[in-house]
């Protein structure tokens, strides 16, 4: 009896490619050699599912970054268009030289030479990562189990985040500018995550033109690649004075919470009939929570509202989130992640696919819940007899 039917190679591949599964994992299927017999086929199928649950579970959809050992022991990591080789040990040793390549080694001398005091978030994150390292003897075979604190986890994703983007597409020039920024860090690290957010939930993303001065435009329109749903997307971010080396304006340092002219700004932004998504992060600290029984959850609600009177709604979600590791720094304890969701009841833009609009909210859900720790992580989607295909 044969294991495939009609119905079964033409259904929609698991893996989110927006495929037929003959045209996707089941061409890698039908072109190994070791699958020609059906029984080793439904064993291959059954353990490609399995593995496929897993790697969705924890990345989402994104490509992860390819990883072989060559014939000399070392570790290759392919990210993007560019090959990292070196001794690594686990994913952690080759995060942080990443971010280090990513940002330039001049950035990181340039900073390392100012006055502690003056340095950038990623270099404190940076200098505690190296103390607690330092500070770790040796296990047996030269490795470190370093224990990690609230601001090396924030290192370790933010490094992740940028690591998926460049699998995934890569990330602009002026955004990259604006992270290096020190006193721009916090609203170009909330779009980062915002970036990786989509990434995870199988969005191709295209990023707003800053050099455009002809009009307004959304930061980014995300092009969903199983369904082509396109999406308009705002990352806002609630500034405060002194946290996250932000300064603000001396009569501006106590104006308590509000985020109406965040959202305001971003409802007024064009999207070209598409549906709309405002990610808005409120950076209060994690004692406020929970977020909806404290009384934020419901002032949040009331500035959409008092923006949104007399008509349909121009948004659809509204995701807030408060992503606190930075009012931990140094703790061993994690403050957890707030959020909640908006969902307009008359939206202006209904869309074609609200799945995606859900696939969204579940991966903002997720994320950092998950942080790859081996390289056997990431070689979830290469089961020993299947071949590992790259497309680009």
């Amino acid at each position: 009896m044969s294991f495939k039917t009609k119905e079964s190679v033409n259904r929609s591949c698991e893996c989110g490619s927006g495929k037929k599964w003959k045209r996707c994992h089941g061409l890698m299927a039908r072109t190994s050699p070791s699958l020609a017999a059906p029984s080793d086929f439904a064993a291959a199928y059954a353990e490609m599912s399995k593995h496929e649950k897993t790697r969705i579970r924890r990345f989402g959809h994104a490509r992860l970054p390819h990883v072989r050992t060559d014939e000399v022991g070392r570790t290759r990591i392919a990210v993007g268009d560019r090959e990292f080789i070196g001794d690594w040990r686990g994913v952690g040793d080759f995060l942080i030289p990443f971010v280090r390549k990513k940002l330039g080694a001049e950035w990181f001398d340039d900073q390392r030479r100012r006055p502690q005091e003056h340095q950038h978030t990623v270099m404190r994150w940076d200098a505690e990562l190296r103390r607690l390292r330092d500070a770790t003897p040796s296990e047996i075979g030269g490795g470190k189990n370093v224990r990690v604190t609230a601001s090396v986890f924030a290192y370790f994703m933010f490094a992740w985040d940028l690591v998926l983007i460049e699998e995934n597409g890569g990330l602009p020039s002026s955004l990259l500018d604006r992270l290096k920024d020190r006193k721009r860090f916090q609203g170009a690290r909330h779009e980062v995550f915002v970036a990786a957010v989509l990434t995870r939930a199988n969005f191709r993303l295209d990023y707003e033109d800053e050099s455009d001065s002809s009009g307004k435009h959304p930061e980014m329109i995300g092009v969903h690649r199983g369904s082509g749903q396109e999406v308009a997307i705002e990352a806002k971010s609630r500034h405060v004075h002194g946290v996250l080396d932000y300064r603000a304006d001396s009569g501006r340092r106590n104006g308590g919470f509000n985020v109406t002219s965040l959202l305001r700004k971003a409802f007024r932004k064009p999207t070209g009939g598409r549906p709309f998504v405002v990610f808005l992060d409120l950076n209060v600290p994690p004692s406020t929570y929970p977020l909806r029984e404290s009384g934020i959850g419901e002032k949040v609600r009331d500035a959409a509202d008092s923006l949104t009177t007399g008509g349909p709604s121009p948004y659809n979600l509204v995701i807030v989130t408060n992503l606190a590791l930075h009012y931990a720094e140094g703790s061993l304890v994690f403050p957890k992640k707030g959020n909640f969701i908006l969902k307009a009841t008359n939206p202006l833009v209904r869309p074609k696919h609200p799945a995606v609009l859900r696939e969204l909210v579940r991966q903002t859900v997720d994320y950092g819940k998950f942080l790859p720790r081996t390289f056997e992580d990431l070689g979830l989607m290469q089961p020993r007899f299947l071949e590992q295909r790259r497309t680009r």
